[in-house]
């Protein structure tokens, strides 16, 4: 005979008799459920001892279970009061001003006498809408490199709107060079830059790219490389191989 213990039911506060290997904490299912149904999260008891995460108070029962707060205006307290919503919202105020500042007058006509001066140094094909001009990497190459050589060159893709452009190209060679900054190394950008090379060599370009660290540390190895493919190309055009003209 196994032995048994005596216990007294969690519910009803009956004594009862179970085998002891047995962990039984009521004295009949009845009393089981009813403990169950008292103690369950959505319960009705529970539902009335609920309270509000903000103020305190006792939520209606009638409400659902997983409401937090007895009414809107709680509800709006507490997110005002968290740090994150706080530093988004002054992010967003933020953004909002910057976005007021562009518009203005005074910072349009920056720009545009910003735009001009470097029109005025020798870029004519420069569209750059912030104004700051080529970068370091592309200014040390254009100096370098022959003349016929165009910054900021339009490519014709016969699309409507405005055409692609290329940092440096050399249109009587069908030759466009591409400096390329950190930003290339997004999954984004990569994209964008295999597109613009897909459409250049299916209208006859020849695509170099080099990155801005290539550019200024070992600039004789880039130019070696424009020189040779420049080679190349002159050789075609001299055959007949390809139509040098743009």
């Amino acid at each position: 005979m196994r032995p048994t213990v005596t216990k007294n039911c969690e519910w009803c506060g009956t004594e009862f008799t179970r085998e002891r290997c047995r962990k039984i904490r009521f004295c009949n299912f009845q009393c089981a459920a009813f403990w169950r149904e008292q103690n369950r999260p959505g319960s009705y008891q529970n539902r009335l001892k609920k309270k509000c995460a903000w103020c305190g108070v006792r939520i209606s029962p009638d409400k659902d279970f997983s409401t937090r707060f007895c009414s809107h205006s709680c509800g709006l307290k507490s997110m005002m009061s968290d740090p994150g919503y706080v530093r988004s919202l002054q992010t967003e105020r933020k953004r909002q001003a910057c976005r007021q500042v562009i518009h203005r007058p005074d910072v349009k006509a920056k720009r545009t006498a910003l735009i001009e001066k470097q029109r005025a140094l020798g870029f004519p094909q420069l569209t750059y809408h912030n104004g700051a001009g080529p970068t370091v990497p592309q200014t040390i190459l254009f100096d370098a490199l022959p003349a016929g050589t165009v910054l900021e060159f339009p490519i014709p893709m016969g699309n409507v709107g405005t055409p692609p452009r290329v940092d440096l190209a050399i249109p009587s060679l069908l030759l466009a060079i591409e400096v390329d900054g950190h930003s290339h190394g997004i999954q984004f950008r990569k994209d964008i830059d295999a597109k613009k090379e897909r459409d250049l060599r299916q209208r006859g370009w020849t695509l170099l790219r080099f990155s801005n660290r290539e550019i200024l540390c070992n600039l004789c190895w880039v130019l070696e490389q424009i020189q040779q493919v420049i080679a190349k190309l002159s050789r075609n055009i001299s055959e007949g191989c390809i139509d040098g003209a743009f």
